[in-house]
Formats: structure tokens, sequence, C-alpha cells
């Protein structure tokens, strides 16, 4: 969810700089960038209201949006890290 009215979106992955990519944002729903995003729940992993990160970048499209977030948990990096020394 983002946002204080808890906007849905779907979570599509990570680009290069290890911020995570969510599509599928209702274009008549309000996002912003700063807005905090919690799990939901729905997909059954993570409890409701977990910190996913912050918005920071948003694309509006023909009929839907897509924002990028930074992170709050730095484990995306050290995961990377892991890979890059191998």
């Amino acid at each position: 969810f983002i946002g204080i009215d808890k906007t849905p979106g779907i979570t599509s992955g990570m680009i290069e700089d290890g911020s995570l990519l969510i599509k599928y944002i209702p274009i008549w729903k309000k996002v912003s960038i700063g807005d905090k995003v919690i799990t939901s729940s729905m997909g059954n992993p993570f409890p409701y209201g977990v910190e996913v990160g912050i918005v920071t970048n948003i694309k509006v499209n023909d009929k839907t949006q897509q924002i990028l977030v930074k992170p709050s948990a730095k484990i995306f990096q050290a995961r990377r890290n892991i890979l890059e020394n191998r």
C-alpha cells in the first residue's frame, strides 16, 4: 500500500540501482514523492504494515501509474554485493 490512502500497487521487481518498481497503481489515486510504502499482506509472505520504503519517482501512464521506491531495508544491497564478489 502507498501513502496515507493506502493506494494499491503490485511490486514488479528491482531495477539496477536497487529501487523497487511498483506497477498497476490506479491513475485516479494520488501518489506523491515521499509517501511511505507498506506491505498489504495480500500476498501472505509478510504481515500487514511492514515498511517497504519511500516513493522516489512517479511515472504516469495512460491508464495506470508506476513508482520507484527506495527500500527501507538494505538486504537487497547486501545480496548484490555477495553476488558481485563471487
